[in-house]
């Protein structure tokens, strides 16, 4: 009984600094201070927030442990007087042993189950979030991630019908379930309508529904074509090299200038070098001239820039003479991007048998380069005298055949003389070269005793296609 009037001392107390523990509120603080209106139990922390650097335990509940080795539930606030984001409120679960954090544990919101909601009062999934979301490191989905609930929208998972991204360690392929076709990634390849990209990118469909390319310069009969640099471009389908694609050309059989037509960026060029001179074989005694040689031949397609000029340079025929004169060089653009060299001069003789026929012109800077046409030897007669003229045996050397016209075969040379063939000709006339045989090599000459004049080569020329 000494100590009731100490007991009622202290409900007293407790009556007088919490105004009431019944239907009041209560404070519980250190300062003390009232509790906050309309606040049942209002717990003050020992530190402002302005505190540097400090967790304080506002609220605590532990296991059945000592003190400072005990389980324990804590809600408190972290304070930062530096930093106004690191002030915040924490809810965790730490274990203590010897006075010192062992581990954090975890923390499970309704784990006997119920729904919790962030930013919703009515969350209708286990966890529900009415915002935006944030993870710092992985998301883990068991089975799928689902971007809207309508079954006709799609997944990220395995095995889902109405399409899904799947990952396998080298390759991760979109399934579309309905009706699209897959594109794969895989081992640095890309698949559309594939599982196995053979190639940086493949496409596999059917025709007419495999590849569009939709850049506002698209239209009917046009083709995607290349520059230098392998950036593509629509390009109408005159503009491109085949031949038969194009509609318009221009031939050039004297040097000039040519000028790519509005619209144009693709042409065709073809070009053919001199024709070599027939040899002379004048008082060679029975000894036929050679033939001078074909020029040679190119063809290649070309990108080019609308109202730009390239020079055409037309190689000559060669003249004839001992030995017959070389064709000159027949070239187009400005610089050079395809040429053709003539062919060399027939000669005349230096011993007992008839002179050799000029070598061929060769073609370059095209996509085909061809030499054509060496020129044919001239024929000898062991014994004979100059007067047999008309021998098939000291007949002069044929032209070489010139280059491939548009297309068709090789055209033959001109003749020896006369009448005459590849293999040499009768009489000591000139060698013949028909308008078709461009860059054909003159005929060389026969010996009939006072001699004869080779053919000359014919000149060289230029077709431009577009």
């Amino acid at each position: 009984m000494k100590r009731l009037p100490q007991i009622i001392s202290v409900i007293l107390t407790v009556l007088v600094n919490c105004n009431s523990l019944l239907g009041q509120n209560i404070g519980i603080n250190t300062d003390g201070s009232t509790a906050e209106s309309g606040t049942l139990l209002d717990v003050k922390g020992s530190n402002s927030k302005t505190s540097t650097n400090v967790l304080q335990n506002i609220f605590q509940i532990k296991s059945l442990d000592a003190s400072t080795d005990a389980l324990k539930l804590r809600l408190g606030l972290y304070t930062n007087s530096g930093t106004l984001a690191n002030q915040y409120g924490v809810i965790d679960v730490p274990e203590y042993s010897g006075g010192s954090i062992l581990a954090y544990r975890h923390l499970a919101l309704q784990p006997l189950g119920g729904n919790v909601g962030v930013g919703t009062v009515t969350p209708g999934k286990t966890l529900d979030v009415a915002g935006t979301g944030r993870f710092s490191s992985d998301l883990f989905a068991e089975t799928k991630i689902v971007f809207n609930s309508n079954a006709a929208w799609y997944y990220i998972g395995g095995g889902v019908a109405n399409g899904y991204i799947a990952q396998t360690w080298d390759e991760i392929r979109y399934k579309f379930g309905g009706g699209g076709a897959d594109i794969t990634f895989k081992n640095g390849n890309i698949g559309v309508g594939t599982i196995t990209p053979a190639a940086k990118i493949e496409v596999d469909g059917t025709s007419g529904s495999t590849i569009k390319i939709v850049d506002t310069n698209q239209g009917l009969n046009k083709v995607l074509t290349s520059d230098a640099n392998g950036q593509g471009s629509w390009q109408t389908l005159t503009s491109i090299g085949g031949g038969g694609c194009f509609t318009n050309w221009q031939l050039f059989s004297a040097s000039g200038t040519f000028t790519v037509a509005a619209g144009v960026t693709v042409i065709k060029v073809e070009v053919w070098g001199g024709g070599g001179g027939g040899a002379t074989a004048a008082g060679l005694g029975n000894r036929g001239g050679g033939g001078g040689g074909g020029g040679g031949y190119a063809e290649g397609t070309y990108t080019v820039t609308p109202a730009a000029t390239h020079a055409v340079t037309i190689g000559t025929g060669g003249a004839a003479g001992t030995p017959g004169v070389a064709g000159g060089t027949t070239s187009f653009g400005s610089p050079t991007v395809i040429s053709a060299t003539g062919g060399t001069g027939g000669f005349g003789t230096g011993g007992t048998s008839g002179g050799n026929g000029g070598a061929g012109g060769l073609g370059s800077g095209g996509y085909l380069n061809s030499t054509l046409g060496s020129g044919g030897s001239g024929g000898y007669s062991a014994g004979a005298s100059p007067a047999q003229t008309n021998s098939a045996t000291n007949g002069a050397g044929g032209g070489g055949a010139g280059g491939v016209m548009a297309g068709t075969v090789a055209a033959g040379g001109g003749g020896g003389g006369i009448g005459g063939g590849n293999g040499g000709g009768f009489g000591s006339t000139s060698g013949q070269n028909a308008i078709v045989n461009t860059g054909a090599g003159g005929g060389g000459s026969c010996d009939s005793g006072t001699g004869g004049t080779g053919g000359a080569g014919a000149a060289g020329q230029v077709i431009v296609f577009w």
